[in-house]
């Protein structure tokens, strides 16, 4: 949903030299997804293609310092490496290579208990018996893929989950997420282990409930970006 300029120095090596034709491939394609054509026209006429994978997103900016494709908004699937080629009137072709990832960031958090049962709208769970162990579950789930174009969800970062209380916090994404628990302000558990496949698990355990658990605030937390508002749901434990 952002915006990402890909950047391609232009610049002819001599003064006397000119850009003919502007080139931008996606991965190992041999077809381009945008062209500038330069070679038969003056500077002002210059032909433009675009792909219909980019469409209207893209645009092709020369005003600065160095040139850049730039693309808004961007979408998970424009993930990858892309190769821009420069070919100029006089002098050798030059080839740029650029890596964009694409964070995506978990949509959503959902807390159950260990047999699956999400808890969802009940802010506070209970009661539980003081003495006997707890455990939670805490998931966080990226953007809904369209199975029809199977997107790719890549983060450029890490992603950061917050759990608190016991139990155990599955997060599905890419690169592997980090996963903690939080008790209120309190960081109470942030060692999790990768299962593959993107996904990791947290898995926290109160072996033995106290009086002070008593409407204790039990917090799962989920970000992979400093940009963005992490997304966070909580419960509250009652004790008999």
């Amino acid at each position: 949903g952002g915006s990402a300029s890909l950047p391609c120095n232009i610049t002819p090596p001599t003064l006397d030299d000119a850009v003919a034709l502007v080139l931008w491939y996606r991965g190992d394609s041999g077809t381009p997804i945008f062209s500038l054509d330069a070679r038969n026209t003056p500077p002002d006429a210059e032909r433009t293609f675009v792909d219909d994978t980019l469409g209207s997103r893209a645009f092709f900016n020369r005003s600065g310092a160095m040139a850049t494709l730039q693309l808004q908004p961007v979408k998970d699937v424009d993930d990858g490496e892309y190769r821009c080629r420069v070919d100029y009137k006089r002098s050798r072709t030059q080839n740029r290579i650029v890596r964009l990832n694409v964070v995506v960031p978990p949509t959503e958090v959902v807390i159950t208990n260990r047999t699956g049962e999400p808890l969802r709208n009940r802010p506070i769970i209970g009661p539980f018996n003081e003495g006997s162990s707890l455990t939670l579950v805490c998931k966080a789930l990226g953007a809904r893929r369209d199975s029809r174009r199977r997107k790719r969800m890549i983060a450029q970062l890490f992603i950061r989950a917050a759990c608190s209380g016991s139990g155990r916090c599955v997060f599905a994404g890419r690169p592997a997420p980090h996963v903690t628990w939080w008790l209120g302000a309190e960081l109470v558990d942030d060692s999790y282990s990768s299962m593959g496949e993107g996904v990791v698990r947290n898995d926290l355990v109160i072996g033995k409930l106290q009086r002070s658990d008593l409407m204790a605030t039990y917090r799962c937390q989920a970000s992979n970006n400093n940009e963005t508002v992490p997304v966070s749901t909580s419960v509250s434990l009652d004790l008999n």
